[in-house]
């Protein structure tokens, strides 16, 4: 049985990511504020809550609820903070594994799962190499 979760590398990563959608955000409350500041200054501080909740709540617990599970016949993915999902991959219906790295992941030490099912498809986000490489033998060793 191999199971996992996501490392800190991904906190940070997701993270990042979200500085440069906050960056958007806020070019674009600036852009209401000239032609509406009343209403630009309701967007900057209703964005900068949000912003706030997602660094600070919603993005550590959804890095510690994250798990993906191998066990004999099934890949379970369990994920989620308001909505709790799990997503059952059965071994004969898995198509396919691919590791996918990105350059700033590749130097954390993390890459991205993407599954492909006979019904369906899902990405599994910054997962430890070592893990992802153990996953995908094990995937391998079951297909042989």
């Amino acid at each position: 049985m191999v199971e996992f979760g996501l490392p800190r590398e991904a906190l940070s990563l997701l993270r990042l990511l979200l500085a440069f959608a906050g960056t958007v955000v806020a070019a674009l409350c600036g852009a209401v504020a000239v032609l509406l500041p009343p209403l630009g200054a309701v967007f900057a501080v209703a964005a900068a809550v949000a912003y706030e909740f997602v660094w600070f709540r919603y993005l550590p617990r959804y890095v510690r609820t994250y798990r993906v599970c191998l066990e004999k016949n099934v890949l379970s993915v369990c994920r989620g903070v308001f909505i709790r999902t799990e997503h059952l991959f059965p071994r004969p219906r898995l198509i396919y594994a691919v590791l996918l790295q990105l350059p700033v992941a590749r130097r954390m030490g993390v890459c991205c799962i993407q599954l492909r099912a006979a019904q369906g498809h899902l990405l599994l986000p910054f997962v430890r190499r070592a893990d992802a490489v153990k996953l995908l033998n094990r995937l391998d060793g079951a297909a042989a």
